[in-house]
């Protein structure tokens, strides 16, 4: 793809963004979505982003390693789990980094 189709096809995302908003917030009674959607919509973004962390923490130079050799997984596990309980991101993300070190490190050697 050359450069002027991406920028094009970056535009052209830009402004289908643009017009879906539009669409929403200008009308004086703007359109109410079924609960079940409002809530689909509130964790897209978060599915979303498990899935690409999912597929890379799943996998060791493009094999799939599900196995305890593997220090992605485990650093996945520990900061679901501790998400789970503490509902703290920032936290989250600490503790699942200082788990990736850790497991490189222990399982290197």
């Amino acid at each position: 793809m050359s450069g002027g189709a991406i920028w094009l096809t970056l535009l052209g995302m830009g402004l289908v963004t643009q017009m879906i908003k539009l669409v929403l917030l200008i009308p004086k009674n703007p359109p109410t979505l079924p609960l079940r959607l409002q809530v689909a919509l509130r964790v897209a973004p978060a599915c979303a982003l498990l899935s690409l962390i999912a597929l890379d923490a799943a996998r060791i130079n493009g094999a799939l390693a599900l196995d305890w050799h593997n220090p992605k997984l485990w650093a996945v596990l520990s900061a679901l789990l501790f998400f789970h309980y503490t509902r703290k991101p920032m936290l989250t993300i600490v503790l699942g980094m200082v788990v990736l070190l850790g497991a490189r490190l222990l399982l290197a050697g």
